[in-house]
């Protein structure tokens, strides 16, 4: 989805249902409310499943973790808890902008299978 964000103008469709259309940059900030956090680490696959329990957003992006949350600062402690309980010593976290991808991803989340 990195070619999408150089088009004009994008549009989401899934299950033949047009979801969203505008600019990449209109996507990516009116679709999603709160922040985008990246957690980068060793054992991405484990933590992954710990912190799904806590943010349904969150998703394996690569060598990262995506997570959609209300505040970095409010979400911090879950998420250096969960890194505990995986056992992970070093982690990264910062704020990202969200993806093209992260957009879709969160527009078709709970679409009936």
């Amino acid at each position: 989805m990195e070619e999408a964000e150089r088009c004009n103008r994008i549009g989401f469709i899934a299950k033949g249902r047009l979801l969203a259309s505008d600019a990449p940059r209109a996507l990516r900030t009116g679709y999603l409310s709160g922040e985008m956090l990246s957690v980068r680490c060793e054992g991405l696959q484990e933590l992954h499943a710990r912190l799904r329990r806590r943010f349904p957003q969150s998703t394996l992006y690569g060598n990262e973790i995506h997570l959609l949350v209300d505040s970095e600062e409010q979400s911090r402690p879950l998420i250096e808890s969960a890194v505990r309980e995986a056992g992970i010593g070093e982690f990264a976290l910062e704020r990202i902008q969200p993806t093209i991808e992260d957009v879709f991803v969160h527009l078709t989340r709970g679409l009936a299978g």
